[in-house]
């Protein structure tokens, strides 16, 4: 049965799964949760081929990087599945031409007879595999990384401003107080209100009364 070979193989592809669901996880923005996912945890129902279906059409997968994904599991379901299959030789000689010359451009320095060859070429495909989904990986947490990081920015820059604002008119609100511009007042006032439940879309006429008015400023600024 090579049960040797067959763990190899059983191990390579295992790895090749986890790191696809955790591109994919990383893909959909849904990474960071406590407990696994419905779709893409222990018992989801999505299969390999199905994800990076959808990493493909997603356009997280080149067409060649999809194929050579495709081209590890054909082996990992030949010799998991199909008990006669114990050696690459067995495996090689079910496939057809086109799977076979796509598998052989893995061979290592162009080796592509023995049982060892083979060997060899599987090795060269899984970690071309493993480097594919690490390199889209990190490429895709670096962006989530800069987008969160700018969002970041933004709120905080959004928050200093609010907060410059309400002081300047809880200020302006003092100011107002100590004048006998009754109008006056009742423009600070009103914005104010207005200010707290719409934010910077507040009432423009009366900001334009309270920033034309000379009075208020000079109590405002001395």
């Amino acid at each position: 049965m090579n049960i040797e070979l067959r763990s190899e193989i059983l191990a390579c592809s295992l790895i090749i799964e986890e790191t696809i669901n955790r591109l994919l996880l990383i893909e959909l923005g849904i990474f960071d949760k406590p407990s696994p996912t419905r779709l893409f945890g222990d018992k989801g129902k999505i299969n390999f081929q199905n994800k990076i279906d959808l990493l493909f059409d997603l356009e997280v997968l080149e067409k060649d990087e999809n194929a050579n994904l495709e081209l590890l599991m054909n082996f990992r379901n030949k010799f998991m599945h199909i008990i006669k299959y114990d050696s690459f030789t067995s495996v090689i000689n079910s496939l057809d031409n086109g799977i076979v010359n796509r598998f052989r451009k893995f061979a290592v320095d162009n080796h592509f007879s023995t049982e060892n060859d083979y060997l060899n070429a599987f090795r060269n495909l899984y970690e071309t595999n493993v480097e594919t989904i690490k390199s889209k990986s990190e490429h895709k947490l670096k962006k989530v990384t800069e987008k969160h990081k700018s969002a970041s920015l933004q709120i905080d820059v959004i928050v200093r401003l609010f907060e410059f604002v309400t002081q300047m008119f809880v200020e302006l609100i003092e100011a107002a107080d100590e004048s006998d511009n009754l109008e006056l007042k009742m423009h600070v006032r009103k914005y104010w209100n207005d200010f707290t439940q719409n934010g910077f879309r507040a009432d423009m006429e009366s900001l334009k009364s309270i920033y034309e008015n000379d009075e208020l400023w000079k109590k405002f600024l001395r």
